[in-house]
């Protein structure tokens, strides 16, 4: 676990200044956002070991808890017996079923304890599914008081809490009716269908709307991602190699460490240089042992097993694949079926999280599950050597990793709309009616006007870059706001220059 949070100190941090505040009294509930495989379990699991001297930490991934309503009581009663057993030294050591293991590590702490166990199971005799989400979120503030410690509650995949509405309740709004009279419980979810997990935070008809600060787990920068793969092939690793492995991964921690599993294997029978990171790379994501590849492949038969008419969007993929970045009316024309059929189409593969839209346009969220797609078909074997792999590499990188910036068009979209939400107003891109200037920020109210540039990339902004926005910001927006938004700050001269011209300079933690 050590090797994972090369970049996550500073997560991990925020995390643990929630845990101080709530220990003086303040609730701070966090809702940790990313892909798949970017390192959520391992962060909140990292912050249950470095606190749970502090409070009872139970952990429970709803992907193990949704198939009903007693399932998840089980599994969170489980987890705080055992959570509070371990802090007494207990092991946990009990068989049976998930009842009985309750039943025996209740008795273990004692009579108390027992009592609280029986109590709680006797719900599940009673069939009410109402009264057992109920009782699973208020067990932990019952069993935390008993045990004289606050508690912070870990929900992994809270998404899938909304499993449980197939049971004819609204989960999510008994949690929040009993959550909300709550002192001494702590909730810190996460979640990897980013766009749901947005809504259940965002949207103000759910119920938990505006209540979760959102921390959102990204890729590694490259810096880190050459720390990382130190740590995973060794020090003397050439500098091309570590270049090249952060140009296919864009710093994706679990992308990362399958190719360097790759490298250490091949680099038995094989020098490990540029070449033989581009054979790993399309080893381990298209090949059928590949762990990318397996990756992929569950990614994409999970997300689509709820899904009606997958043959339908299985045919959209793989056009997304070929061209991105369409519209409803190109899909169609491209599909030969009509609009509002291609709508409906659309709003489910939505839900699977495999694409967003931005601006009436469709992308995938992950460009190297795009290559995926179009390579295996969604899924056809496909056996990779060292003699066949070249032609696959170069149009993985041609067609498919050409982007303008590292996190290309999604994250320029995300930051626009947290500024949007900071300034109070509707920002997008602005183009010229000739096409020879762009901004990635523009926004109008009244007399009041916006402009401004994003930049995504693994160095501090400098002077330069500076004066040319303001250059080209004062052709056409003479009494304009200027916004720049850097991934990694501003050198002392563009700071000074850009204090002169009245520049704000925001990074992503000023948003």
């Amino acid at each position: 676990m050590k090797e994972t949070f090369v970049d996550r100190l500073k997560e991990i941090a925020l995390l643990d200044r929630c845990g101080e505040s709530f220990l003086r009294g303040v609730k701070i509930p966090f809702a940790v956002i990313g892909l798949r495989r970017i390192g959520k379990t391992e962060l909140l699991l990292r912050f249950k070991k470095r606190n749970k001297r502090k409070f009872l930490i139970p952990y429970v991934n709803m992907q193990q808890a949704n198939a009903s309503p007693d399932v998840f009581l089980e599994e969170v009663l489980i987890s705080l017996f055992k959570e509070i057993g371990e802090s007494q030294g207990e092991n946990w050591i009990f068989g049976g079923s998930k009842r009985e293991q309750i039943l025996s590590a209740s008795a273990v702490l004692g009579e108390t304890y027992h009592f609280q166990a029986l109590k709680y199971l006797r719900t599940l005799e009673t069939g009410n599914y109402i009264d057992m989400i109920e009782t699973s979120f208020l067990a932990p503030e019952e069993l935390g008081k008993l045990y004289g410690k606050k508690v912070i509650f870990i929900l992994d995949e809270f998404q899938d809490l909304l499993e449980l509405q197939h049971f004819r309740i609204k989960p999510l709004g008994i949690m929040r009716s009993v959550v909300e009279k709550q002192k001494n419980v702590l909730y810190i979810v996460s979640g990897s269908l980013i766009s749901f997990m947005e809504k259940i935070i965002t949207d103000k008809s759910l119920p938990f709307f505006n209540q979760f600060q959102i921390l959102r787990l990204g890729m590694f920068n490259k810096q880190d991602t050459i720390k990382f793969v130190k740590l995973l092939l060794g020090e003397d690793v050439e500098k091309n190699v570590l270049e090249e492995i952060y140009q296919y991964t864009l710093g994706h921690p679990f992308y990362t460490r399958s190719i360097c599993e790759r490298l250490l294997l091949e680099s038995i029978t094989h020098k490990m240089d540029r070449n033989l990171v581009k054979y790993a790379v399309v080893k381990e994501t298209l090949d059928k042992d590949g762990k990318i590849n397996i990756l992929f492949r569950y990614i994409y038969e999970e997300s689509l097993e709820r899904v009606r008419r997958r043959g339908h969007l299985k045919r959209i993929l793989r056009l997304l694949a070929e061209t991105e970045g369409m519209n409803l009316t190109e899909i169609s024309r491209g599909l030969r079926k009509p609009t509002g059929q291609i709508n409906n189409y659309m709003k489910g593969l939505l839900n699977t999280d495999i694409v967003f839209q931005m601006e009436g346009r469709y992308y995938f969220r992950d460009k190297l599950f795009r290559y995926w797609v179009a390579k295996t078909e969604l899924g056809k074997d496909i056996a990779v050597f060292h003699e066949t792999y070249h032609e696959l590499i170069s149009e993985l990188m041609e067609k498919y990793l050409r982007v303008s910036t590292e996190l290309g068009i999604a994250k320029e979209y995300e930051i626009r709309e947290k500024l949007s939400k900071l300034l109070n107003m509707k920002l997008s891109s602005y183009t010229t009616p000739d096409g020879q200037i762009e901004f990635d920020i523009y926004g109008k109210i009244g007399n009041r006007e916006v402009v401004g540039e994003i930049k995504w990339r693994n160095r501090q902004v400098d002077v330069k870059l500076l004066q040319k926005f303001v250059e080209k910001a004062k052709v056409l927006f003479d009494d304009a706001e200027l916004y720049y938004v850097s991934k990694e700050g501003f050198t002392s001269e563009a700071k000074e220059y850009a204090t002169s011209k009245n520049v704000r300079m925001l990074q992503e933690e000023d948003l």
